[in-house]
C-alpha cells in the first residue's frame, strides 16, 4: 500500500509539472502589445515605444513568433520572424531569430497578462504586455 501511495504521489507531481508548462504554452499563444516598460523601476514606456511604434508580437502554437513595429511614426514595418521556447520549467522565455537569441524571465503569464524581465538588459528592463 505504501508503494502504491508513493507511486501515485510521484505521478501526481509529474502531471502537475507538465500541466504548468502546457498551460503556459496555451496562455502565451496569440498577439500581445506593450502596456508598460520600466528600467530600474522608472517608467520609460514613451521613450521605448518611440522606436517601436505599433509594436505587436504574435506567438503561435508551433513555437513560431513574429514581431512587427515601426522604428518611427509613419515608418516601414520592421518584421522579425523566429522561434520561441520555454526553459527552466517555463520560467524563462527564449526568442531566437536570424540575428540573436533573447532571454526573458517570465514574471507573470496568464491569458491576459505577460510580464517579462529582459535578461540581456543592464538596466533591469521589465515589460508588461497585454493581448492586442
Amino acid at each position: 500500500m505504501r508503494r502504491l501511495s508513493l507511486f501515485l504521489l510521484v505521478v501526481m507531481i509529474g502531471v502537475g509539472c507538465a500541466t504548468k508548462e502546457e498551460q503556459a504554452r496555451t496562455d502565451i499563444q496569440g498577439t500581445w502589445k506593450i502596456d508598460l516598460v520600466t528600467e530600474n523601476g522608472q517608467d520609460v514606456t514613451a521613450a521605448y515605444m518611440s522606436t517601436r511604434v505599433n509594436y505587436r508580437i504574435t506567438f503561435d502554437g508551433d513555437n513560431g513568433f513574429i514581431e512587427i513595429y515601426q522604428q518611427f511614426v509613419g515608418g516601414d514595418d520592421v518584421i522579425i520572424n523566429g522561434s520561441w521556447d520555454f526553459s527552466d520549467k517555463a520560467t524563462q522565455l527564449i526568442l531566437t531569430d536570424n540575428n540573436q537569441s533573447r532571454v526573458f524571465s517570465i514574471d507573470k503569464l496568464d491569458d491576459d497578462e505577460l510580464n517579462l524581465t529582459d535578461q540581456g538588459s543592464n538596466d533591469n528592463r521589465k515589460l508588461q504586455l497585454i493581448p492586442s
